[in-house]
């Protein structure tokens, strides 16, 4: 079946996730109108706007499969000592960046 596909120029790839509800003229309507308003609002008010994200990083190893003998199961050793990270990072349109790292 592989070769299959390939002769007719397909290749595996993985597929870009997307928000079901995205709509790109949502998008573009934003970036044109509202966001223009709110930076001209922003001025008024002597606010800062800017784009945040947050992210956890965790040592916790997630082992999806392993292969062995038929009939034998794996076992495979964990350390119990764990950290965690969150990170926080906030962008200005002028290109500031600010960051927060938390412990736990």
């Amino acid at each position: 079946m592989r070769r299959i596909l390939k002769t007719l120029g397909l290749t595996p790839q993985r597929p870009k996730h997307r928000a079901t509800n995205y709509n790109p003229g949502d998008v573009q309507k934003r970036k044109d109108e509202e966001f223009p308003r709110i930076l001209q609002c922003s001025k008024k008010l002597g606010a800062m706007i800017v784009f945040a994200d947050e992210s956890g990083l965790s040592s916790q190893c997630v082992y999806g499969q392993v292969w062995c003998v038929a009939g034998k199961t794996l076992g495979v050793r964990v350390t119990n000592s764990r950290f965690r990270l969150d990170t926080f990072v906030a962008i200005s349109p002028e290109g500031e960046i600010y960051y927060m790292i938390h412990e736990g």
